[in-house]
């Protein structure tokens, strides 16, 4: 009797769905894209709009060799993951410094052209927190203006900051941007006059 040899490509689609439910999108796309035509497809399935939280980064869901990786887009893996990520939350962190290209970060990307529009094409949803607000251009994010962006969230946490809001404010209307849903959100207070 003789025995076939087998591969970890030969298991079930269940098994890979499951085995795929454990990575986080990154370690998903790093390992597996590329690999076989039937693996891409469940992959694509299995996160089909990819989310990137820049909050996330510096713990154990991302790290920032990963996110450095990632934005260089050199590899197979990155360039498929840019091209698919759909909502990008920019919070005040080291990730969104660097992702925004900030004067102050330490984390280097000038070999490459940060431009939203540019890094991803895909990009309907943004989220801004008042802490990246602080750290960034924000009208950096949006100059070339993206054509697939449409969504568009601002996030204010108190009244005390109420300069950062009109500011905010301030740039769009200056420089005539619109998208389709903008949201421009106080929490915990109210702006007074």
């Amino acid at each position: 009797m003789t025995m076939a040899t087998k591969s970890i490509e030969c298991l079930p689609n269940e098994l890979w769905l499951l085995f795929m439910s454990f990575l986080s999108p990154i370690d998903l796309y790093r390992a597996l894209v590329g690999l076989n035509h039937r693996i891409d497809c469940l992959l694509f399935a299995m996160t089909p709009r990819p989310i990137l939280d820049t909050s996330q980064c510096g713990d154990s869901s991302i790290r920032l060799s990963d996110m450095r990786q990632l934005l260089e887009g050199k590899d197979n893996w990155s360039k498929y993951l840019l091209s698919s990520i759909e909502t990008i939350r920019l919070s005040g962190t080291l990730a969104s410094d660097a992702l925004s290209d900030h004067f102050q970060s330490p984390i280097q990307l000038s070999s490459i052209n940060t431009s939203f529009s540019i890094l991803f094409p895909s990009l309907r949803r943004l989220y801004v927190t008042e802490e990246a607000i602080h750290r960034i251009d924000i009208l950096k994010l949006f100059l070339p203006l993206p054509k697939a962006l449409r969504y568009v969230n601002f996030t204010f946490e108190t009244s005390s900051t109420c300069s950062s809001y009109y500011e905010t404010l301030y740039k769009f209307i200056v420089r005539g941007l619109s998208f389709y849903s903008m949201v421009f959100d106080v929490k915990n207070g109210k702006f007074l006059k």
